[in-house]
């Protein structure tokens, strides 16, 4: 039994692996795509032109795009997923902590019209 559901997980694993290097790169391409300078934007409009130049060694901007790329999984399979704009924080506490009920309300859903009330 345990033997056959370890099969069934790796082939299920397997089989998900081209999708979601799919959507890292193209997640990837598309926040590299956006108009615009985002070190500009993080810096702020009245930023000087060395605080922008700070903020792009900040976020990695002023590496080669495959060194952004490799930094980019590298920080996907670490689960960091950055400081939030709004309110500075790191991105995984806000998702740990709140993501619970975002996540919990469409499994229930699934279920039936029972699951769904709360």
């Amino acid at each position: 039994m345990r033997a056959s559901f370890l099969r069934l997980l790796s082939r299920r694993l397997a089989a998900a692996a081209p999708g979601l290097a799919g959507v890292v790169v193209v997640t990837f391409c598309l926040m590299r795509a956006l108009p615009g300078d985002p070190a500009a934007y993080f810096a702020g409009n009245a930023a000087t032109k060395e605080a922008i130049e700070q903020v792009r060694v900040k976020l990695g901007l002023d590496k080669s795009l495959p060194e952004q790329f490799v930094s980019y999984v590298r920080d996907l399979a670490r689960a960091n997923l950055g400081q939030s704009v709004t309110t500075g924080q790191p991105v995984r506490g806000t998702v740990v902590g709140d993501g619970g009920r975002t996540c919990l309300r469409p499994r229930l859903a699934a279920i039936g019209p029972w699951g769904a009330r709360s």
